[in-house]
């Protein structure tokens, strides 16, 4: 009789879920996954996994909780895409020349690189010293974000913005960039 009843209730959820949240649930997949059959199956396996599961912790008011059905399409979408990446048909096509290494492009990379932290070294005893510290350090850092230096630095992001933005026109007005000049 007692699983009768949560029977009939979870039944009775799944309704109103689809009822009231079938539209919102498709324009979440869709916003995940921008795929139009992806959607359908990832829906349809919601409702499928709902119904088989039959959780009163995920029952929310007189539904269930469309946080949890977000994040349980969320993970299916992305434990498809790693199933389907695991195996690739790639086959290298030996008909196809392969271009030669430019070394002196590559020299050239390098070259830019140094004179870049060349640059901002010696901007360090200027008086635009802080600017070229913040952009050393977004630059050549940690994977510092903007936000994040600005964390750790201690300001606040459009500072860090501004003093990065006046280093790099700084840089592109002393340094040659390699990649303006290569043909493609």
């Amino acid at each position: 009789m007692l699983l009768k009843n949560m029977l009939k209730e979870n039944n009775k959820r799944l309704d109103i879920l689809y009822r009231k949240h079938n539209e919102w649930l498709r324009k979440v997949t869709w916003n995940i996954c921008r795929d139009v059959d992806m959607t359908d199956e990832l829906v349809a396996e919601l409702y499928c996994y709902l119904a088989e599961k039959g959780n009163e912790k995920i029952y929310y008011l007189d539904s269930f909780n469309l946080g949890y059905c977000r994040s349980f399409i969320q993970s299916r979408f992305y434990n498809k895409c790693k199933v389907n990446n695991r195996y690739s048909d790639y086959e290298p096509d030996e008909n196809i020349p392969q271009s030669e290494y430019d070394v002196e492009f590559d020299k050239s990379i390098d070259d830019t690189y140094d004179n870049i932290k060349q640059l901002l070294k010696s901007k360090n005893a200027n008086s635009d010293w802080v600017s070229a510290k913040i952009a050393e350090l977004y630059y050549f850092g940690k994977g510092f974000t903007i936000e994040s230096l600005a964390r750790e630095v201690g300001v606040s992001k459009s500072t860090v913005f501004l003093h990065i933005k006046s280093m790099r026109k700084e840089i592109k007005k002393n340094i040659k960039n390699p990649f303006d000049n290569k043909d493609e």
